[in-house]
């Protein structure tokens, strides 16, 4: 944690003393992480899948799966339904596992972002 605090300032640093405007996700370049905002993107989990081998090239580890949970499109996918299915329109709960093993038996890491402080009215 204390690495990525220092290189989170040093790029920060960086980025104010030059002329370039830091980058809104200026994070994914530090600790090869990539998020997915799936349903806001229209994107799958077998697609995802499919394209683990060129995200691992590019030197991404860790693959971040933004609101995955079913509901609806407002804040990106946030207006959850139900926390505990898969959306339809971004794959299965097999399509889920499917995934989390590839990713493992890579080597890579999975991470599922929900928060519960948003969610439908529905």
């Amino acid at each position: 944690m204390k690495k990525f605090l220092i290189l989170a300032l040093v790029t920060f640093i960086s980025f104010s003393l030059s002329s370039q405007q830091m980058p809104v996700d200026w994070w994914k370049q530090l600790n090869g992480n990539i998020r997915f905002a799936v349903k806001a993107e229209n994107l799958t989990l077998n697609v995802i899948k499919d394209n683990l081998d060129s995200l691992y090239r590019c030197g991404y580890r860790i693959i971040e799966i933004f609101a995955p949970s079913e509901g609806g499109e407002l804040y990106h996918g946030l207006a959850v339904k139900d926390f505990y299915k898969i959306d339809h329109s971004v794959g299965s709960e097999a399509d889920l596992f499917n995934l989390i093993n590839a990713c493992h038996k890579k080597g890579m890491a999975i991470i599922g972002f929900i928060n519960p402080g948003y969610c439908s009215i529905e």
